[in-house]
C-alpha cells in the first residue's frame, strides 16, 4: 500500500464538514477506525483535519461571509455536522486507536478553549497539534496572551508548525488558490505571531471587527526549536525504507502533472521533474 510506496503518514479531510456532508461519512464510521487502527499497527501517523473555526457556525451573523466550501454542502441537502459531534469523533478515534499518534492541524479548532484543549492532549498522549495557520486563532490566543504561552511552553513537544500552504486548481471550490508568494506569505505571519511581541494586522476576516490587530506571543527559542523542527523530526524520523520505484514512478508522472495545472513556477517544477529524474535513474540502476 502506500507503505511501500514511501509514505510515512495519512492525511484525512473527512472531518472537515463540507467534506463530510457531501460524502456521508464520518470518521468513527467502522471503515475509517479499521484503517485508523491499520495505521497505529504501522506506527503511521494520521493528520486528521476536524472541524472548522468555530464563529462559522454563526457565519451570518458575520456580514458578508460565507465559510469557504459551506455554500455548496448545504445546497446539496446534506446540511452540517455540528461542531461539537466533530468533536466527539475525533474523541472516538482516539480511545479506539490509544497508540496511534494523531496530528489535528490548527489547534484542532479549540483555541478558544486552551483548558479543554490541554484536557486532551493529557488524556490521550498519542495526540499532537498542527499549527497549520490556523488564521483564526491568532485574535483567541492573543486575547489569553499568558495562558496561551503557558500552553505552548507546557506542550512544546507537541505542537507541529505547518505550512497550510494551498495547491488548488481554481476549479476546486472547497479552498482559495495560492501563489507561492502567497504560499510563504501565511507562514511568514504566523512565525512573526509566534517569535515576535509586535502589532500585526489580524488575518482572520471574520474576526476583524473584534480585533483589528494583535501582539505576537514572543515565544522562546527552545519552544520554537521544538516547534519547527525537532517534533516533526520525532515523529518521521529518517529510516531507509525499501520504495517501489516502479509504483512511485507513475505517482510522480500524475503529480507533476498536477503540479503544472496549479503553478507556472519555474523552480518548483524544476524540483519535481528533478525527483522524477531521480527515480528513474532508481530504476535504470536496479534498485527496488
Amino acid at each position: 500500500g502506500f507503505r511501500e510506496l514511501g509514505f510515512d503518514g495519512l492525511k484525512i479531510f473527512l472531518g472537515k464538514p463540507s467534506f463530510q456532508s457531501q460524502l456521508g461519512l464520518r470518521l468513527d464510521d467502522p471503515p475509517l477506525i479499521e484503517a485508523f487502527r491499520r495505521a497505529e499497527s504501522l506506527g503511521m501517523p494520521v493528520l486528521i483535519h476536524v472541524a472548522d473555526p468555530l464563529i462559522f457556525w454563526s457565519h451570518r451573523s458575520v456580514p458578508g461571509f460565507v465559510p469557504p466550501g459551506w455554500e455548496q454542502a448545504l445546497a446539496d441537502g446534506g446540511g452540517i455536522p455540528s461542531f461539537e459531534d466533530l468533536q466527539q469523533q475525533a474523541l472516538e478515534v482516539l480511545r479506539a486507536c490509544p497508540d496511534l499518534t494523531v496530528i489535528f492541524p490548527h489547534l484542532l479548532f479549540l483555541a478558544q478553549d486552551l483548558s479543554r484543549l490541554a484536557g486532551i492532549l493529557d488524556a490521550h498522549p498519542g495526540a499532537h497539534l498542527d499549527l497549520a495557520p490556523g488564521l483564526y486563532f491568532y485574535h483567541e490566543l492573543d486575547r489569553q496572551r499568558d495562558a496561551a504561552r503557558e500552553f505552548f511552553a507546557r506542550y512544546r513537544r507537541r505542537i507541529l508548525f505547518g505550512t497550510d500552504a494551498f495547491w488548488f486548481p481554481e476549479w476546486f471550490s472547497e479552498f482559495p488558490r495560492a501563489s507561492v508568494e502567497d504560499n510563504l506569505a501565511r507562514g511568514r505571519c504566523l512565525l512573526d505571531f509566534l517569535e515576535g511581541e509586535g502589532e500585526q494586522d489580524n488575518p482572520f476576516v471574520p474576526t476583524r471587527r473584534i480585533r483589528k490587530t494583535v501582539r505576537g506571543l514572543g515565544l522562546g527559542a527552545e519552544i520554537m526549536r521544538r516547534i519547527r523542527t525537532d517534533n516533526f523530526r520525532d515523529l518521521y524520523p529518517a529510516a531507509p525504507r525499501r520504495i517501489q520505484a516502479d509504483a512511485a514512478l507513475p505517482y510522480l508522472e500524475d503529480f507533476l502533472e498536477r503540479l503544472r495545472s496549479v503553478t507556472e513556477e519555474a523552480g518548483i517544477l524544476e524540483l519535481a521533474a528533478q525527483l522524477k529524474r531521480r527515480m528513474e535513474q532508481l530504476l535504470r540502476g536496479g534498485i527496488r
